[in-house]
């Protein structure tokens, strides 16, 4: 009996076929930025710790020649960062004031004689700035770029061992001026090189997603990222389909955002993204409802003509996928079903006694919360119209059908209505995303969309 009443929350939870028009957009402001400083700070920490710098070559006193090679960073900290949108671009990341420790084999000849050596150089002051652009692939999967890298590395102290030391007796303090300038754009193109792999796994996204056992997502991109000054705009296809089913593709009309509220970020949904999951659960066979009540028993035994109590079961089938339609404040879902009232007697088989078709439009005012990293979804339902029609092969009279279809609607408006209500204000909790948690989300139903404001905290474990 719950699966209705779940699936009206559940579909403002999730969204995202190809079309010209997005069925979800995100909307990441700097606010969110900032949220995400300290998760990629983490992230970048871990990734320039293991980063291999190409080899540097460089010219002391007189003949003196030294080769650095299988040079590698080590307990890189940073102490300072930050993330800006670059209109048009992508985001500049600047680390600044961060220390390394890197390890290094020298080798070092000049007219007599060649040493080789594993020398140790500690950087600090160090500072990184990064434009990063985030584009779309030709399978439509976000693909991450660094377009642009200064390094600035202020200070150094090299430990070159007692082997080397003395050829550089003369030469140490242009020796750090010199290691500084090769060092500081081999690790600039380091970085370039590697943040691709970085990202790999974002990149590899398979495009779908099994939301339950019984639907699906698509979540391709669109187009590439817009970049403004305030926020920057991702575009996702919007469209759900039954796991053992087909693509229904949609074609969703584009919509504007709401009043963000100071959020993090904004998460926009289509009316024809909220349709599509409607068709998904409808295709997959979700909306099957078998009940019992008491009301139904005695209905059915006077409307058959039977003296004696009679145990009776109701099966709702939906004749066709739900449709919503989204206003301001409200949504309405229209709801086609036939319901099918059969009896099982003692020793006998089930008995079709008579299919009654329904048509209901219900409205739904629904709010989102969070806490300790679960989302709940909860609101309230309001039955706006109910049409019965009786269907049967027996030979009843016209004022049996009408009792039989009042008896009915008045069970359809109040017990199950009741029962909804409670389930809905009760509310759905679902598990926040792995690498993601919405905090302090608001929802909010604007003209043929649905909008959830939001801050938010990162998890880099899962990226």
């Amino acid at each position: 009996m719950w699966k209705i009443s779940c699936f009206v929350l559940f579909v403002t939870v999730f969204t995202l076929s190809r079309c010209d028009d997005p069925g979800l957009k995100l909307r990441i402001f700097q606010k969110g930025l900032d949220n995400a400083n300290g998760a990629v700070k983490e992230f970048l920490e871990n990734k320039i710790r293991d980063l291999r710098v190409g080899k540097l070559i460089g010219y002391g006193n007189g003949s003196l020649q030294f080769n650095i090679s299988y040079t590698k960073l080590l307990n890189f900290t940073i102490i300072n960062s930050s993330m800006t949108l670059v209109p048009y671009t992508g985001i500049q990341i600047t680390i600044s004031n961060s220390n390394a420790t890197i390890n290094s084999v020298w080798k070092v000849r000049n007219e007599t004689s060649e040493v080789k050596n594993i020398t140790v150089m500690k950087v600090s002051e160090a500072s990184i700035t990064m434009v990063i652009n985030i584009s779309k692939n030709d399978p439509e999967y976000p693909l991450f770029s660094v377009v642009n890298c200064t390094t600035d590395i202020k200070k150094i102290d090299i430990k070159l061992g007692n082997a080397i030391e003395p050829m550089f007796a003369n030469y140490k303090e242009e020796l750090n001026n010199e290691v500084l300038s090769l060092l500081n754009p081999q690790v600039c193109r380091a970085v370039t090189e590697n943040f691709e792999l970085w990202t790999t796994n974002i990149s590899t996204f398979s495009g779908r997603y099994d939301v339950n056992r019984y639907v699906g997502i698509n979540y391709q991109l669109v187009n590439s990222p817009v970049f403004t000054e305030k926020y920057f705009d991702v575009n996702i296809n919007g469209s759900f389909y039954a796991i053992n089913g087909t693509d229904r593709p949609v074609a969703p009309a584009d919509f504007p955002f709401l009043d963000s509220n100071d959020s993090a970020m904004c998460i926009g949904i289509s009316e024809a993204a909220l349709n599509s999951v409607a068709q998904a659960y409808y295709d997959a066979r979700f909306f099957r409802l078998t009940f019992t009540h008491p009301m139904i028993n005695k209905s059915v035994a006077e409307w058959n003509g039977e003296q004696n109590s009679i145990y009776a079961r109701g099966i709702l089938n939906a004749t066709k996928a739900p449709e919503f339609i989204l206003n301001p404040k409200n949504i309405t879902m229209n709801f086609n079903a036939d319901l099918l009232l059969v009896t099982k007697e003692p020793n006998k088989t089930r008995v079709l006694v008579v299919t009654i078709n329904t048509e209901s439009s219900i409205s739904a005012t629904v709010s989102i919360s969070e806490a300790n990293s679960t989302l709940n979804v909860s609101g309230s339902l309001t039955l706006n119209s109910l049409d019965l029609n009786v269907i049967s092969n027996q030979t009843t009279t016209n004022t049996k059908d009408e009792e039989l279809k009042k008896s009915m609607k008045e069970f359809l408006e109040k017990p199950l209505m009741e029962y909804f209500n409670s389930k809905m204000k009760q509310g759905f909790n679902f598990t926040n995303f792995p690498f993601l948690n919405l905090v302090n989300p608001t929802l909010d139903t604007g003209e043929k969309s649905i909008q959830i404001n939001t801050d938010a905290e990162y998890n880099t474990t899962t990226w």
